[in-house]
């Protein structure tokens, strides 16, 4: 018999209660088991900028899994959503700041609706994790490949039901280490699945339920997994990925708050400010210029004052101009207006396509007319091709469709040799949050093998290479100009063809290990 080994979540001096008696677990105290939630939390939301305690992420789910196996089903529950809410402040902390100043309400209301959506949305899919893995803890030992499997489809779950949430994955905590590099062949939730595995393991060495029938040899495999993984990580960072000749890019980053893009006195002088930083780009001769989303506030197919002095002066620019503003097309007699990324050549539009996926209430309103910005006008566009640009095809995605992997793989599968994030991170308050935004996109570059360059009004602007390496980054909150040479890529990797089937196999897994306990409990 392997003895237990004492970790500073546990509380060895259990109180024995007459369920031992009759064989079952004995119950922790409820103050342990939330001490055990808020610690895991804690943990969790410093993987991510400010601290980015990348090695936290291999122990910091393994209390969260001791308190859930100490918990009936239904406060199992409750503990996932203390857990959740915990973590969603700890990562999103900057996030009430910014409802204040998006959607002009007082502080204690941007809290709350914070908070409340930090429950409903985040808790949620974790809500239903601490209650399964309860209810299989009452069964017997649920395996740790079924635990890691049940994290995986509730992360899936948090970022695809319903408004999702997808800010803040278990993998994205890993960025910058090796380990982010297994992320082509299984993409952000594979890797998660095996980072909960790891804490899986950690847990079951405090708490017998949670241990396998062999745990030495558990601990040999799990250990042996992890090193395959770095090592294979180690391997894909010294490879090279482009082709061809070096495409040379410039990133215009004017500064200028949001404040000033919503003021039409200005308008003029925003836009002579994006010129002025791209006729300073021009003198290094780059093949693209890249422009924030929502560059412009007018629409490009009516005739207007800004439209014309905007095209007469891009008409003199040499390299192809991607950027984002607003659009719209009659339909039944009244407009659709979309949020849309442009592709330029010589003052003419040579390629447009519309954002797919819209933010929640910033950009539609998934409540209606309540809680939503005046600017959630907003339809999703129907086609996502790459932006034929001369030098490369440009695979763009505006903002917060960076944080969707299935829509990035999708522009690589269509033929897209280099991606573009044009994004408003001027709604963004602290450069925090910002830098979170530019981990998160060096992911889409490491699962498709792609550069990726990312084009902010604000900050942070980066260069980020096939590895997920920032290449140059801009100061936040400033006037700033990027230059960088990229290569063209059409690596076919693994995630691009299986795409999420992990999350598949996980749920099927978690399925099996639900029956396999009902059938154990049925026995006599």
């Amino acid at each position: 018999m392997v003895p237990s080994v004492r970790l500073p979540w546990v509380d060895v001096e259990m109180r024995l209660s007459r369920r031992q008696e009759h064989g079952a677990r004995p119950m922790q105290p409820r103050f342990l088991t939330l001490c055990m939630c808020l610690l895991s939390g804690g943990f969790y939301a410093a993987l991510f900028p400010p601290l980015g305690w990348s090695w936290l992420a291999w122990f910091a789910l393994a209390p969260l899994f001791v308190a859930f196996t100490r918990l009936r089903p239904p406060a199992a529950a409750a503990a996932g959503l203390v857990w959740a809410l915990t973590a969603t402040v700890g990562i999103a902390w900057w996030l009430p700041s910014t409802l204040e100043r998006f959607f002009d309400v007082p502080a204690p209301a941007a809290w709350t609706g914070f908070l409340s959506l930090g429950l409903v949305i985040d808790g949620l899919p974790y809500a239903a994790l601490g209650a399964w893995l309860a209810w299989m803890a009452q069964r017997g030992r649920p395996p740790i490949w079924a635990i890691a499997a049940a994290w995986g489809v509730a992360e899936y779950a948090r970022v695809h039901v319903w408004v999702g949430n997808p800010f803040g994955l278990l993998a994205y905590g890993l960025h910058g280490t090796a380990f982010a590099q297994t992320a082509d062949p299984w993409g952000p939730f594979g890797l998660g699945i095996l980072v909960a595995a790891v804490n899986a393991t950690i847990a079951g060495m405090a708490v017998p339920v949670l241990r396998a029938r062999r745990p030495w040899r558990s601990v040999a495999a799990m250990a042996a997994i992890t090193v395959a993984a770095f090592l294979y990580g180690a391997v894909r960072l010294t490879q090279q990925y482009g082709t061809g000749e070096a495409v040379k890019v410039a990133i215009v980053q004017t500064g200028i708050a949001r404040e000033v893009h919503g003021n039409p006195e200005l308008q003029h002088e925003r836009l002579e400010q994006y010129f002025d930083l791209t006729r300073q780009a021009a003198a290094s001769r780059p093949d693209i210029v890249f422009w924030p989303e929502y560059s412009i506030d007018f629409f490009l197919r009516d005739p207007s004052r800004e439209r014309s002095l905007f095209l007469a002066e891009a008409q003199g620019l040499a390299p192809d101009l991607v950027l984002g503003g607003p659009d719209y097309r009659m339909r039944d007699g009244s407009p659709h207006f979309y949020n849309s990324v442009f592709l330029l050549r010589s003052g003419r539009l040579a390629g447009r396509h519309d954002k797919l996926r819209l933010v929640p209430f910033a950009e539609y309103g998934p409540l209606g007319a309540w809680l939503r910005s005046d600017t959630a006008v907003y339809e999703p566009g129907a086609e996502f091709p790459p932006l034929p640009a001369r030098p490369a095809r440009v695979g763009a995605f505006l903002c917060g469709e960076a944080l969707y992997p299935d829509l990035v793989r999708a522009l690589a599968r269509q033929g897209a040799e280099l991606l573009a994030n044009p994004s408003n991170d001027y709604w963004l308050v602290v450069p925090e949050a910002a830098m979170q935004q530019v981990e998160v996109a060096a992911f889409r570059a490491i699962e498709n093998r792609r550069y990726v360059v990312r084009a902010t009004p604000t900050g942070t602007s980066a260069v980020i290479d096939p590895a997920g390496r920032v290449l140059t980054a801009s100061h936040f909150g400033t006037r700033d100009l990027l230059f960088a040479e990229v290569y063209r890529s059409n690596v076919l990797t693994l995630y691009q063809v299986l795409g999420d089937g992990f999350v598949g196999a996980a749920l099927l897994l978690v399925v099996v290990s639900s029956l396999s306990a009902m059938v154990r409990r049925s026995r006599p």
